[in-house]
Parts: C-alpha cells; structure tokens; sequence
C-alpha cells in the first residue's frame, strides 16, 4: 500500500538515475521516455532486483517498461524459485553492465 508520493523507492532511483527520462529497460534495453504518471506499456516502472520491496538501495534498482515488469513477474503464471532466481540473476547482470556503461559515460564526460 503506497503511503505517500514519491515512495521511497522512487526517491532512490531518482538519486540515481535522475527524475527526467529517458532511462534504459533493464529487461529489454529498450528506452523509456514516458514518467510515472503517464500511463501505458511504456511508462517507467521501478524494479526491486532482488523482489524485496523494503530494500530501496540504489543498487537493488532498475528502470522497466511497464510491460516489460509485468513479463518479468509472469503474472498469472506460476514460477518456480529456480526461475525468479535465474531471472534475478540475469538483471543483475544487466545492472552490472548498466554500472560500467555509466562509469565510461562519466569518464567520457557524457
């Protein structure tokens, strides 16, 4: 239940990544260029990497289409911890390279 606008976790991800698009799809690497209140398949989602919607380090989030969350959580599919623990596995490895392509960005000067 959302208590208050921003979240916390939307707080966070605005630290990060700033609170103006366009940002990276961690799922698809697609752009997103429609805010929150947008509306829309294509509207940002803040992602928890690790599915624990307590833990709004920066480090644990990432930008997603809204589409593009909902295929993420398969929802009203049924997975298996094996699946979430793999697909958890290959966003972070998505925020891995998302971290050195911002660490070569901001030596470039870009």
């Amino acid at each position: 239940m959302r208590t208050g606008y921003p979240a916390p976790h939307q707080m966070s991800f605005w630290r990060r990544y700033g609170n103006k698009g366009p940002w990276t799809c961690a799922y698809c690497n697609r752009r997103i260029t429609k805010g929150f209140a947008l509306g829309g398949r294509d509207t940002l989602v803040i992602h928890h990497v690790d599915h624990d919607e307590k833990n709004n380090d920066p480090e644990n989030l990432v930008p997603m289409h809204r589409e593009c969350h909902i295929k993420h959580h398969h929802i009203g599919k049924k997975r298996t911890k094996a699946d979430r623990a793999k697909q958890s596995a290959t966003l972070q490895a998505k925020r891995e390279r998302m971290k050195k392509l911002e660490a070569m960005a901001k030596e470039l000067g870009i």
